[in-house]
């Protein structure tokens, strides 16, 4: 099978997406509860502690699946708690 993607680097961009929702303040969270904060920090956990069982159809099932809404969940996030040329 042809993989037009590189999986480490996939799982990775996972684990980093992970890490910054759980960096996070709980009062942020709680704001925006739509969205799937404790999906993405649980995929992280997943992805480093269980890494030796991660399989790369899951991982792109994630990244294909879930990360575009959450990208654009994020988006507007910053767009709400940073206004263009502002600091928050």
């Amino acid at each position: 099978m042809i993989r037009l993607y590189n999986e480490p680097s996939c799982t990775t961009d996972l684990i980093v997406i992970g890490e910054a929702a759980n960096a996070l303040s709980p009062e942020l969270r709680q704001r925006y509860r739509e969205v799937n904060w404790r999906g993405a920090i649980d995929m992280r956990n997943f992805a480093v502690h269980g890494f030796f069982v991660v399989t790369y159809e899951r991982v792109w099932q994630t990244v294909t699946g879930v990360v575009p809404a959450f990208r654009g969940q994020s988006a507007a996030i910053l767009e709400t708690e940073i206004p263009e040329g502002g600091e928050s």
